[in-house]
């Protein structure tokens, strides 16, 4: 059975769209990851931040408590 010009046409476009869809879906969700990541990075580089402002506050303190 062959498919008329309009049914292929549709089935075409329909596919396309359907592939669309899956692009701007992955796309979405690699976004969400990378987003993740860098939270995740700053989160940690602000805990990094944090104990090394601990150490130098240490430092200092006992620097001038000679």
């Amino acid at each position: 059975m062959t498919m008329s010009r309009s049914h292929r046409s549709f089935r075409e476009s329909t596919a396309r769209r359907g592939l669309q869809w899956a692009a701007v879906a992955w796309s979405v969700l690699l976004l969400g990851a990378l987003t993740s990541s860098l939270l995740s990075t700053v989160r940690q580089t602000r805990q990094h931040a944090v104990e090394i402002g601990r150490v130098v506050l240490d430092a200092d303190l006992l620097y001038h408590s000679w």
